[in-house]
């Protein structure tokens, strides 16, 4: 049967049950329309509403036509066999049109109206009660009309005839009143209603016809079943008259099967036994048996789950892809070896391989198997078998012997073996390296006894060896063995012995190390801690370690010695010239003159440095000798050096404390030299000075200077001085020098002599002089607002300000924060300052010039070379130093210089300021030899920024002099 006719028979079984069920709830319709009529009867009844006449009148033509319908539908049901469908269907569609025509001569007989207001708007009881009435009706019809949706349209679309028709006869104007939009809106709303009711129910209803069917599915495949289980039962009791028959048959046999069971029971018990004897061997030996029938590609294996942890399942699905199993380096080897084998070009196939475990590690496998079925035509083969076993612990032994035999013949020490007799069974070659015998000479002598004389010390060490053996069957410790040729060398020996199970000794292991080397590289690092690589002296660790011993031995003694610290003079301008490789060359050649100087010297140490140090025997009655010793000293230095082909002079201080003297202790003793020898060179070097208590209280005074200094320069103590500059030509004042002072607490004012060089030991020169610097240009600016706009103000820069790298920085912060002209600022250098890494120094110079800032030369004429530096740095200033002006008046030699230096100057565009400036004729000689600026107490002394402000004040109605 087509889809279609499927869907035909279903849509009129549909169409048959919607009015089956229509005509099923006829008799609620008519008892619901009846109690409607009745008690709308009753209300207009009782309250007159209507005509009694009208209102009695559509009563009973409703309550007839009900009663008429009702029984219509109770002969129908009785007879609904013999009535067809569709008569039954015009019945229930003429009886919904006639319950609808009750409604609408309601509505025309009692002017009812569904909208809550009547035709004046107005709420009205008698015209709305009806109107709930065909509410309700139309409930009603919700209920059972809406199977069959034309049911339900024809009743409602009837019993709302007239509203209907009053609105097309009216026209227009009543269209729009809000009652006719309310009742267009109510017919529309439950026509909708009833078509959504009518889709369920169809849906429900074809819900009930698919379960119908389902049942008469069901039934019938009961009938069948049924069907069949009287044949399933008729085929049994012809197969129970079936066996009846067999069973003479059978029993007949049985005798014949049960001899025949028994001899194959006996057989595959034999046979079980032997293959549960077999698969036990494999397991035991991890092994497992592997068939492969090449021909449909199918594999059966034993025991492969122990080995990798794979199921026959698993293992056959690997078979198309060995790959994903067999490691990648073996892979190749294992396929070429398959391979060649059944093209029948080996007699067997066999490899060893890496498989991967289940569990992800890798297992090392043996496979050894051969065809054992081909094709007779074509010869290619068939089926192949083997067996395939575990190897992992074969591989590793294998693997850790070679590594062992690797080790033993390869490593860096002396190995051998020996039997329960001490005779050598086998050695490495190290060992026979280290011994210089070869293995020939070793195998089967006695240990330690080759045939030959052995050394003293070598047979005691062979005897103690020997007898801890014996005792405790170990020895581990330095011993002396003995070379073939003779020589001793020290080594470390570790034997043990071996035991069998009765703890009798059968076999030593030995292992030796050579330790030339290491006594070698002991004695070498003692060397390096105790003295000095450069010099070959004792250093300051064997320097201490002696002196601490000679105290102890002294003061036991009750005997007394000399400590000399010697130190180079200048040697930081030594190293500077010479080079570091020169300053090396220099101190080797110091310390070869200090040793062969005098037999007598108790020790000489290089301490580090040029810092020398020589311990002496000493008595109270021997000093003189001492005073010799030390003036010959100085003496041996006269003679120059010779490094790099020039001859070097090198003067010495010397610094001399006594033991006990002055002190008992290394420290207090070192200290005490060391004062001494400060002191030989503050007074200008090559002297010698002796230690005295004195110079202990002065270093005390040091040390309180040091901290006094550093607290003055955070408790700002510092002030700064302004010496005025006068120009020659003009005699008017045109710039300061600024100097700074110390205005101590207690002390009161500290001039610089005192505590500058303090200062750049200690390493605060440059925090000093960037104070310096920061004031004078404080007092620049406010001699500015006070009108004095062209004055120069000159600021000394230390060695330490240029080297720290940030002295730009420095000058630009400062001069960013007073905001004055750069012109009106002079830095002074010194000399030697040029002498410290030249270069660096000329590029830090050009970038102070870039700003505008002069520079001076201080005390030119006073250092090395001098006149070298003049072309090389941007000096727009040449400072004549004091000592030349101070005799210029009455040394023709001085006066010369002078002239000299200011021809030279003002040659190269410089100006010259002469220093020290203190007499009237002084002034008048640089006047006449052309010298721009003066400088001195003729003028005036420094003064505070105060008093230098009021002498500039002065200075503009009164010169300080007349020249």
């Amino acid at each position: 049967m087509s889809e279609q006719e499927d869907q035909s028979i279903l849509m009129q079984r549909i169409w048959r049950m919607q009015i089956a069920n229509a005509r099923a709830h006829q008799g609620l319709l008519h008892f619901a329309l009846l109690g409607l009529v009745l008690i709308t009867f009753s209300f207009y009844q009782q309250f007159s509403l209507v005509d009694s006449n009208q209102l009695a009148g559509w009563t009973v033509a409703a309550i007839s036509l009900i009663a008429v319908s009702a029984v219509l539908s109770n002969h129908i049901n009785s007879r609904q066999h013999r009535i067809s469908t569709e008569i039954i269907d015009i019945y229930l569609l003429v009886n919904t049109f006639v319950f609808g025509i009750i409604m609408a001569f309601g509505q025309v007989i009692f002017h009812a109206n569904v909208a809550p207001f009547s035709t004046q708007n107005t709420l009205d009881i008698s015209v709305n009660l009806f109107g709930f009435a065909i509410l309700f009706s139309h409930m009603v019809g919700l209920i059972c009309y809406t199977d069959r949706y034309r049911y339900f349209c024809t009743f409602v679309l009837t019993s709302m005839s007239p509203l209907i028709a009053q609105q097309l006869v009216r026209g227009s104007e009543t269209l729009i009143k809000p009652n006719s939009i309310l009742i267009d809106i109510y017919i529309l709303f439950i026509l909708f209603c009833g078509y959504r009711l009518h889709k369920i129910r169809t849906k429900s209803a074809w819900l009930v016809i698919r379960n119908e069917n389902l049942i008469d599915y069901m039934e019938s495949s009961k009938d069948h079943t049924e069907l069949v289980n009287a044949q399933l039962e008729q085929e049994m009791r012809q197969r129970i008259y079936t066996e009846e028959k067999l069973q003479e048959s059978n029993t007949r046999l049985e005798e014949k099967v049960r001899e025949r069971t028994q001899d194959l029971t006996n057989s595959n018990t034999q046979l079980q036994s032997s293959q549960q004897r077999l698969e036990m061997a494999h397991s035991a030996g991890g092994i497992g048996t592997w068939d492969w029938d090449i021909a449909h590609r199918k594999m059966h294996s034993t025991n492969f789950e122990q080995i990798l942890g794979y199921s026959d399942e698993e293992m056959e699905s690997f078979l198309s892809d060995m790959a994903k199993i067999v490691h990648v380096e073996d892979y190749p080897i294992v396929r070429q070896a398959v391979a060649a084998h059944l093209l029948n070009h080996t007699d067997r196939y066999e490899a060893e391989f890496r498989m991967r475990h289940k569990y992800g590690y890798w297992v090392w496998i043996q496979d050894i198997g051969r065809v054992v079925e081909r094709d007779p035509q074509t010869r290619f083969a068939k089926r192949m078998v083997g067996v395939r076993r575990n190897i992992n612990a074969e591989r590793l032994a294998a693997e850790g012997q070679k590594l062992s035999s690797t080790v033993f013949q390869q490593v860096a020490e002396g190995i051998f073996i020996l039997d329960g007799k001490m005779r050598y069974i086998n050695m490495n070659p190290f060992f026979e390296k280290i011994t210089g015998f070869s293995r020939d000479e070793l195998i089967g002598n006695g240990f330690l006894n080759l045939n030959r004389i052995f050394t003293t010390r070598a047979q005691q060490s062979q005897q103690k060896i020997i007898k801890t053996l014996e005792t405790i069957g170990e020895f581990e410790g330095e011993a002396i063995g003995q070379h073939k040729n003779g020589d001793e060398f020290p080594m470390w020996m570790h034997i043990n012995s071996i035991v069998d199970e009765k703890q009798r000794k059968t076999h030593y292991v030995g292992i030796i190390s050579d330790l030339t080397e290491r006594k070698k590289n002991e004695q070498r690092l003692s060397y390096l801690a105790n003295y000095d690589l450069l010099t070959d002296l004792p250093n300051r660790n064997f320097f201490k370690d002696h002196l601490h011993q000679l105290i102890l031995q002294s003061t036991d003694d009750d005997s007394s010695f000399a400590l000399l610290r010697l130190n180079l003079d200048r040697f930081r301008l030594l190293n500077d010239l010479l080079g570091a490789e020169g300053a090396d060359q220099l101190l080797k050649q110091v310390a070869q003159r200090l040793s062969s100087y005098d037999a007598r010297t108790g020790i000489i140490a290089h301490l580090g440095g040029d810092d020398f140090a020589i311990v002496l025997p000493h008595t109270e009655e021997n000093q003189k000798e001492l005073e010799q010793y030390c003036e010959k000293l100085l003496e041996v230095f006269e003679t120059p050096f010779d490094i790099k082909a020039q001859e070097i002079t090198v003067t010495i201080s010397v610094g001399i404390a006594i033991f006990p003297e002055h002190g008992r202790q290394v420290d207090t003793i070192s200290n005490y030299a060391e004062n001494a020898l400060q002191e030989a060179k503050r007074v200008g070097g090559n002297t010698i000075r002796f230690a005295s208590k004195q110079l202990g209280i002065q270093s005390l005074e040091r040390i309180n200077l040091e901290n006094a200094l550093r607290k003055a320069l955070s408790s700002e103590q510092f002030v700064v001085y302004y010496q005025a500059k006068f120009n020659a030509a003009t005699q008017t004042i045109v710039g300061f020098e600024a100097l700074v002072r110390w205005n101590h607490p207690t002390k009161g004012l500290i001039a610089p002599i005192q505590f500058i060089g303090l200062a750049e030991e200690m390493g605060i020169i440059s925090a000093l002089g960037e104070f310096v610097l920061d004031q004078s240009c404080a007092q620049i600016k406010k001699w500015q607002e006070s009108g004095f706009d062209s004055l120069t103000v000159s600021v000394n820069v230390s060695a330490q300000q240029l080297q720290r790298g940030n002295f730009i920085a420095t000058i630009d912060r400062i001069l960013k924060k007073h905001q004055i002209d750069p012109s009106l600022l002079e830095l002074e250098i010194t000399e030697t300052l040029l002498m410290d890494e030249p270069e660096k120094v000329r590029g830090i110079l050009q970038e102070i010039k870039t700003r505008n800032i002069s520079i001076a030369l201080d005390d030119f004429g006073t250092g090395y070379s001098s006149l070298s530096y003049l072309g090389l740095y941007p000096i727009d200033v040449i400072k004549v130093d004091r000592s030349f002006v101070m005799h210029m008046t009455s040394n023709h030699e001085q006066r010369a210089i002078v002239r000299a230096i200011l021809a030279m100057s003002h040659s190269l565009n410089m100006k010259v300021v002469a220093e020290g400036v203190e007499t009237i004729e002084q002034a008048q000689l640089l006047r006449a030899e052309g010298c721009d600026l003066l400088q001195g107490f003729l003028l005036s002394k420094p003064l505070p920024a105060f008093e230098a402000t009021l002498l500039l004040i002065n200075a503009m109605s009164t010169p300080l002099i007349t020249i």
